[in-house]
């Protein structure tokens, strides 16, 4: 794989996850959609909790199963920033992302960071 290939996918995979809007407080759509790519990347062993953290046990790559035991851990929700007249509903609307080359912004918004 090249680094345009990688590229194009952390690419699809951040638009997949900006379609969910996140305030905090209001995962539960962006958890389902983790959850259900998972399963979707064959990933078996996922669990959701009551306040829609997930927890996803990702077998190792063929030749490292005997590496050390790697733990990734982030949040869900974005920090809501629009700019003055943007009329998104940081609630309900996911973001408007504009790509290009390997620069991904948003119309209106932050990416939430």
């Amino acid at each position: 794989m090249n680094d345009h290939e990688i590229i194009e996918g952390v690419i699809h995979e951040f638009a997949g996850l900006a379609k969910h809007p996140r305030p905090s407080h209001h995962e539960k759509g962006v958890s389902d959609y983790i959850v259900s790519r998972l399963h979707e990347l064959g990933v078996a062993d996922v669990t959701q909790d009551e306040v829609y953290n997930v927890i996803a046990n990702v077998p190792a790559s063929k030749g490292c199963e005997d590496w050390p035991l790697t733990v990734l851990q982030g949040h869900m929700d974005m920090v809501c920033e629009k700019a003055p007249g943007c009329t998104k509903d940081m609630e309900k609307e996911g973001l408007d992302l504009e790509v290009s080359g390997d620069e991904i912004t948003a119309r209106g918004t932050t990416l939430g960071a």
